[in-house]
Order: structure tokens, then C-alpha cells, then sequence
């Protein structure tokens, strides 16, 4: 989800193409306080690396929990799970992307030049520091479509 530019229209789409009762399962990665909400260097390295590249929408655009709720909520969702997935764990899962990355490092760069793959491990790199720190919270939400509104 921290991929999305708009979480709200994320939401209200989704509630268009579930069926009334329908469940939206997904993960995202939130800030454990708004006051973090500036993107700080780290964040500023992850827009610079992809500036152009992608529609990447990082750590500038995260959200604390409560607000990513609230967005669901105004998109007639209501919330029937919340798991925590533990900082440490992802962070073993990015170790395992760059662990792939570096092994595969010759038959990547027969599809992507030299500098995308370096701008994709520093990604990883920074991306593991952030979900390792106190700043960000990894969890799996699950909402269902309340049945009779609807969303022009």
C-alpha cells in the first residue's frame, strides 16, 4: 500500500469492485507517530533514487496507523483485523531480497543498467534501516465492505 499516492482513492475503489460483504486483506508499513511524518534523509535518498523512475510515493506519504484507518472507515470499510508483523522479521525479509539480489547481481544487470541496480540495493538497504527502526510499524489489515453504501 505504501506504493499507492492515494490511499483514500485506493480504498474507495476497492469498495466499488468488492461485492457488498466483500474483504480487502492487505500490508502496509505505517509510521508508529505522525511526528515522524517528514521523511527525514533516508526518505529524502529513497525519493532522490527514484525521481522519475517510478511513481514511488515513500516515506513522504506514510501515515500513522490511526490515519490509514480512518481513510478506510470514509470508505465505508469496516475493520475486522489488525496483526502486527514484528520489525525484526521484515527486516530478515529484506535481508533475503538483497541476499538474492547480490547472488543474481550478473544475470540482473543483463535486464537493468548498472546504476538502476545500484539506486534498487541502496533501496533495500535504507528500506531495511527504516522497518528495523522504532519510526515504522509493518501490519496486516483486514476489512470488510459494509454492505448498502456505495461510492460515486
Amino acid at each position: 500500500m505504501c506504493h499507492f499516492e492515494n490511499r483514500g482513492a485506493f480504498f474507495r475503489k476497492a469498495h466499488q469492485l468488492l461485492r457488498p460483504g466483500g474483504v480487502l486483506v492487505y500490508k502496509d508499513v505505517h509510521l508508529t507517530h505522525s511526528r515522524y511524518s517528514s521523511p527525514g534523509r533516508a526518505g529524502d535518498a529513497i525519493i532522490e533514487l527514484f525521481a522519475g523512475s517510478c511513481r514511488y510515493v515513500p516515506l513522504a506519504d506514510e501515515l500513522a496507523l490511526a490515519d490509514e484507518l480512518a481513510l478506510l472507515d470514509q470508505a465505508a470499510f469496516e475493520l475486522r483485523e489488525i496483526s502486527q508483523i514484528p520489525g525484526w522479521h521484515y527486516v530478515k525479509t529484506i535481508e533475503g531480497w538483497l541476499h538474492n539480489l547480490r547472488t543474481r547481481r550478473a544475470e540482473l544487470l543483463t535486464m537493468v543498467d548498472a546504476l538502476y541496480y545500484r539506486r534498487f540495493e541502496r533501496y533495500l538497504r535504507l528500506s531495511r534501516r527504516f522497518v528495523g527502526s522504532r519510526q515504522a510499524a509493518i501490519h496486516v489489515i483486514k476489512a470488510q465492505r459494509i454492505e448498502g453504501v456505495t461510492h460515486d
